[in-house]
């Protein structure tokens, strides 16, 4: 397994450099969280006490997927979380470094259940990357995305979700521990933000600690199955979904044109009583008027008898249209 090469490359190309290298799949930004939530979901479920390095988009939406590993009361846990040097303030360092200094006073229980935020410098090699690596006794992977570069130099974290990510596992012990070398020598030097000096030396320290603690004693075979396995639920949960929603349009739209058919008869029924009104209403009136002129007293017997046929046509009329 080949040594971390140098502070300017990042995790995804440091995984790539090792014999054989793991493959790798474009993927949105959707499924890498589905992958990220499986990982979690085995980890809970099978209460691995572990120690996770995590670096995930900003939102809401990631965030709680560390708070489900996070709040899960029945395991130890330790979380180093690390964000680009703009998504942290200096209350934040300061507030790392707090946490920091109570965990060398005690590595007891309380030290294995604390998040740990840490700045990256403004140009770290893994700025455009993500990451979520496991180290515990019994199972020790993680998975890497790197964003697509594109031509917009300024993108940024909250650039279009449906941007594809460059996405790789490694489920081996010294390939992993080879990325967290890889993450200790991207913060082997002193950092400085907003004119305050933030020494690494600590956290690296207190992360080897923990891994001393957490040597391996089996294999991840076991893991590996439940992890495959939950991932093949999500899928079929994703495609009975699916299946659902294209189902429910086939309605949508059967519903649509029936709808459609039933506007275009309401309104041809409409038109033809319109038009019935139309024709009905000439021959009554014809006739009004002719009734009208035979009340008067100097109509003479020729005019009389035309305006009696006159009635006579209209009324034949109306029948015929009846």
């Amino acid at each position: 397994m080949n040594s971390p090469l140098s502070l300017n490359t990042s995790l995804v190309e440091l995984a790539l450099s090792a014999e054989p290298s793991p493959p790798v799949v474009q993927l949105s930004a959707v499924t890498f969280k589905s992958l990220v939530s499986t990982l979690i979901d085995v980890l809970i479920e099978q209460q691995i006490d572990a120690v996770l390095w995590v670096k995930l988009p900003r939102g809401e939406a990631w965030q709680i997927e560390l708070d489900r590993y996070r709040s899960f009361a029945d395991i130890a846990k330790t979380l180093y979380v690390f964000k680009n040097q703009r998504e942290e303030s200096v209350d934040d360092v300061a507030a790392s470094r707090l946490s920091l200094s109570t965990l060398d006073g005690d590595r007891g229980a309380s030290a294995a259940s604390d998040v740990i935020t840490l700045s990256l410098p403004l140009d770290n090699p893994i700025r455009r990357e993500y990451f979520l690596l496991v180290w515990s006794a019994s199972f020790q992977g993680g998975i890497l995305a790197q964003r697509v570069r594109t031509a917009d130099s300024g993108a940024d974290d909250n650039q279009d979700k449906r941007q594809s990510l460059m996405t790789l596992s490694v489920f081996e012990a010294d390939r992993v521990q080879l990325l967290i070398n890889g993450l200790e020598q991207v913060l082997s030097a002193p950092r400085v933000q907003s004119g305050l000096e933030v020494s690494i030396a600590d956290p690296i320290a207190h992360w080897q600690h923990r891994i001393v603690d957490l040597l391996a004693e089996s294999s991840n075979l076991s893991l590996l199955e439940h992890l495959f396995s939950k991932q093949l639920q999500k899928q079929e949960d994703i495609w009975q979904r699916s299946s659902l929603y294209r189902k429910q349009a086939e309605v949508a739209e059967s519903l649509q044109v029936q709808n459609e058919e039933l506007v275009n008869a309401v309104r041809s029924k409409d038109e033809f009583l319109s038009n019935v009104g139309q024709e009905l209403r000439t021959p009554l009136t014809t006739i009004k008027t002719a009734l009208t002129l035979l009340n008067s007293s100097s109509l003479k017997p020729p005019q009389r008898q035309r305006y009696m046929e006159l009635i006579a046509k209209e009324c034949d009329r109306q029948s015929s249209l009846i």
